[in-house]
C-alpha cells in the first residue's frame, strides 16, 4: 500500500501580556532665583532599548521635566531638565519572547520647592509584553489507497518584521494676542490611523501643541495656546500588503524639539520641530489548508497531534468621544474669575474589560487649570482629574479578544462656572488594537499500522447519534462518504439522530 503524507511548517506569532510595574523618575532642577509657588508641572517620557535576561526585563529612556513657576519676586519663569533613567521588571518565571514591547503613561507628578531647588518626582505606569512565536509542522496531504481526509481552512498571524523610522516634522504656531515672553511649548504626538500599502505603510499623526506665555501690557497674564496640526509620512517594509496589520507608535524626543519665535505688537509666530521616532510591528494573515482528520479504509493509522498557538490580529480601531465633566475648586481656593487656560493634559487607560462584543475602557485625564482672580490680581492653577469609562463595540471579535489602547486628549475646553467650579470638556481619541489566541490541536505526525481485519456482515445498518456526520459515520464504518450518499439517496442533511443508514458491503466489494 502506498502511503506518503506531506508536511509544511506554519509559523505563527502572538501576542502575550507580561505584567506592568511603576517607575518613579526623580529630577532636582536648580533655578537662578527662588521660587515661591508651582504654576504648571508637565513630564514627557520615551522609552529607550527594552531587553530580558532570564526572569528579568531591564528597560530605561529619557525623560523632560518641565515646570512653571512664579519666584518670589512676582515673575514668572520656566525650568526644564532631561534626564536618563533606568528600571528592572522582575517576573516569577523566565521571559522567552522574540521581541518585548514597552508601552508607558505618565501616571503622577509631584512638585516640592526646596529653596533654590524645585524637586519634581514623575510616576510612569510601565504595560510589558512579548511578542511570542510558535512554529510546527502541520499535514496538509496523504497520497494513498485507501485514505480519506478531512481538510479545513486555518487562519493565523505571523510576524512579518518591525518598521522603524526617524524623522522631523515642523508647522507653525500662530498666536494672536500681545506676547511679551514665552514660557513653554509643549507638543504631545500621536498617531491616529495606518494605512497598509504593498511595500509601505501611511502614517496618520496629529501634534497637539500647548503653549504658554505671558502677555505683555498693565496686566502681565499667564496664558496659554493649544492647537492640532496634522502630518503623514511613509515608512517602507518589504512584504507589506494592503491586509497587513501594523500595531506602531510614535514618540518625539522631547529634549530635541527645536522652537523659533517671532514677537510683534499683536501676533506672535512660531516654528516648532519636533524629532519623531516610529516603530511598528507589522502582521501578515494568512491562510494554509490542513489536513484536520484522516483514515484509511484498510489499515489502522497512528495519528499523533500536538496544540498550537494560533494568533487572530485584527486592523486597529479608531475611537473619538466627547468627554465632560466638572470639578470644584479648594474651600480656601480664591474664587474664579477668568479661565486663563491649560497649561498640561495627560491621560491614561487603567483598564480594558471585555463584555462580549463590547469593550469597556477606563481611564483618568487629568488637566492643569490656570485662573485669575481680580481681588488677588494673581494667578492660580488647580490640577483636575476627570475619570471616564467608555464603550466600544468591537464587530467581528472573538471571545477572549485583547484590546491594546493608546489614548490622548485634544481640544480642550475650559469655562468656570459660579466662581467655584470649571466646566472641562475634550475629545478624547483612541488607537487601539484588537488580537485573540486559540490553542488549536493540529495533526503533526502520522504512520501506518497493521491492515484492518475483513468484515464479514455485507448488510450493515447503522443508526445515527446526536451530532453524527457523513464523516464520522464513514470514518467509523471504514468506507467512504461517496458509498453512504449514493447507496442512501434520500438521506437528509444535516443528518438527525435516529435516522437509519444502510450499507451494503458486497457492493462495497465490488466497487
Amino acid at each position: 500500500m502506498s502511503f506518503e503524507p506531506k508536511f509544511e511548517k506554519i509559523v505563527s506569532s502572538y501576542k502575550k501580556m507580561i505584567g506592568e510595574m511603576q517607575s518613579q523618575i526623580e529630577c532636582r532642577l536648580p533655578i537662578s532665583d527662588e521660587a515661591e509657588s508651582i504654576l504648571c508641572s508637565n513630564a514627557k517620557v520615551n522609552m529607550g532599548s527594552v531587553s530580558a535576561t532570564g526572569n528579568a526585563i531591564n528597560y530605561d529612556g529619557v525623560a523632560l521635566m518641565q515646570v512653571v513657576y512664579k519666584n518670589t519676586m512676582g515673575e514668572y519663569s520656566v525650568v526644564d531638565y532631561s534626564l536618563e533613567f533606568k528600571d528592572k521588571y522582575l517576573s516569577n518565571e523566565d521571559i522567552k519572547t522574540t521581541y518585548i514591547i514597552a508601552s508607558h503613561d505618565v501616571v503622577d507628578i509631584k512638585t516640592v520647592i526646596e529653596g533654590n531647588i524645585i524637586r519634581v518626582v514623575a510616576t510612569i505606569n510601565v504595560v510589558l509584553s512579548g511578542i511570542m512565536q510558535d512554529n510546527v509542522n502541520v499535514l496538509v496531504a496523504v497520497d494513498g489507497d485507501g485514505v480519506y481526509s478531512k481538510f479545513e481552512d486555518m487562519e493565523y498571524s505571523h510576524l512579518l518584521g518591525i518598521a522603524e523610522d526617524n524623522f522631523d516634522t515642523s508647522f507653525d504656531v500662530t498666536i494672536r494676542d500681545s506676547v511679551s515672553k514665552i514660557l513653554a511649548v509643549c507638543p504631545n504626538v500621536y498617531l491616529d490611523r495606518t494605512e497598509a500599502n504593498d511595500g509601505y505603510m501611511k502614517l496618520y499623526s496629529v501634534v497637539d501643541v500647548t503653549v504658554t506665555y505671558i502677555t505683555s501690557g498693565d496686566k502681565a497674564d499667564v496664558r496659554t495656546f493649544n492647537n492640532v496640526y496634522d502630518f503623514t509620512q511613509e515608512v517602507a517594509l518589504s512584504g507589506m500588503n494592503a491586509n497587513s496589520i501594523v500595531m506602531g507608535m510614535v514618540a518625539s524626543r522631547y529634549s530635541n524639539i527645536r522652537v523659533e519665535s517671532t514677537i510683534e505688537a499683536d501676533t506672535t509666530n512660531l516654528n516648532v520641530v519636533i524629532p519623531v521616532d516610529y516603530k511598528g510591528y507589522v502582521w501578515n494573515n494568512s491562510v494554509m489548508q490542513i489536513v484536520s482528520d484522516i483514515y484509511s479504509t484498510t489499515h489502522y493509522l497512528k495519528v499523533n497531534t500536538e496544540g498550537f498557538n494560533v494568533s487572530h490580529n485584527y486592523p486597529e480601531a479608531t475611537y473619538s468621544e466627547r468627554l465632560t465633566g466638572s470639578a470644584m475648586i479648594e474651600d480656601n481656593d480664591p474664587m474664579i474669575d477668568e479661565v486663563l487656560g491649560v497649561c498640561a493634559s495627560r491621560v491614561s487607560i487603567v483598564n480594558a474589560r471585555d463584555n462580549g462584543d463590547i469593550f469597556t475602557f477606563d481611564g483618568i485625564a487629568t488637566f492643569t487649570i490656570l485662573y485669575s482672580n481680580n481681588e488677588t490680581r494673581q494667578i492660580y492653577s488647580q490640577v483636575v482629574d476627570l475619570p471616564f469609562s467608555v464603550d466600544h463595540k468591537a464587530d467581528n471579535m472573538s471571545d477572549g479578544t485583547i484590546a491594546c489602547a493608546s489614548a490622548n486628549i485634544v481640544n480642550i475646553s475650559v469655562k468656570g462656572r459660579r466662581g467655584t467650579e470649571f466646566d472641562i470638556s475634550a475629545d478624547l481619541v483612541m488607537n487601539v488594537h484588537y488580537s485573540h489566541m486559540d490553542r488549536e490541536a493540529v495533526i503533526d505526525s502520522i504512520q501506518i499500522e497493521d491492515e484492518k481485519p475483513p468484515v464479514d456482515c455485507n448488510l450493515v445498518i447503522y443508526i445515527a447519534r446526536e451530532g453524527d456526520t457523513i464523516w464520522d459515520i464513514a470514518k467509523e464504518m471504514s468506507i467512504s462518504e461517496d458509498i453512504i450518499l449514493e447507496q442512501n439517496p434520500n438521506l437528509t442533511l444535516p443528518i438527525q439522530a435516529g435516522t437509519r443508514i444502510v450499507v451494503y458491503r458486497q457492493k462495497i466489494a465490488n466497487i
